[in-house]
């Protein structure tokens, strides 16, 4: 153990941060309401692509030289380009909804940490993982463990429950 400036002890903690992610309740709840409208969002757009469907065929019944024909071309063309913007702006959207959910929920959990690590005399949290599903026949998760900064901490050192346990109950609904 190394000594802080000041003369105080260094106190290292580790937080496997992704697990807090998978088990923090309201963020899941966040995710899980934003992919119900993205959910809706593709089936808007699988309903526009059915209403492209159906102006081909409707075109078909027309020859090329009709007033119809050119018409249904023209609407076509129209509804085409809407729904090309549309499944652009979607994915923009959540793409931009994923990512401002992903750094509040973050911003939540390093609050969440520099409190608990302030009241319990923490000097240093460091990210870890505590994966135990890797495999040695995935390269990725071989190069992924290979690759983490803490190879090895005492159990006690591993703050990631208690944190996760401070996020629910203060998303927990009040009864």
């Amino acid at each position: 153990r190394a000594t802080v400036q000041a003369g105080a002890e260094a106190r290292v903690a580790l937080v496997d941060v992704a697990y807090v992610f998978k088990k923090y309740t309201k963020f899941n709840g966040n995710y899980e309401v934003m992919k119900k409208e993205v959910k809706q969002r593709e089936q808007e757009i699988v309903e526009a692509q059915n209403e492209l469907k159906n102006l081909v065929t409707q075109k078909q019944n027309f020859t090329p030289d009709s007033p119809n024909y050119k018409q249904l071309d023209q609407k076509l063309a129209q509804k085409k380009a809407e729904l090309e913007i549309l499944a652009q702006n979607s994915r923009q959207e959540f793409t931009q909804k994923e990512a401002s959910l992903y750094h509040q929920t973050y911003q939540e959990v390093e609050a969440v940490i520099r409190q608990y690590a302030e009241r319990n005399g923490i000097t240093l949290v460091l990210r870890a993982s505590r994966d135990e599903d890797s495999s040695a026949a995935n390269p990725q998760d071989v190069i992924k463990e290979v690759s983490q900064q803490v190879i090895y901490a005492l159990p006690e050192m591993d703050i990631t429950e208690p944190i996760l346990a401070i996020l629910n109950a203060k998303s927990a609904p009040i009864a």
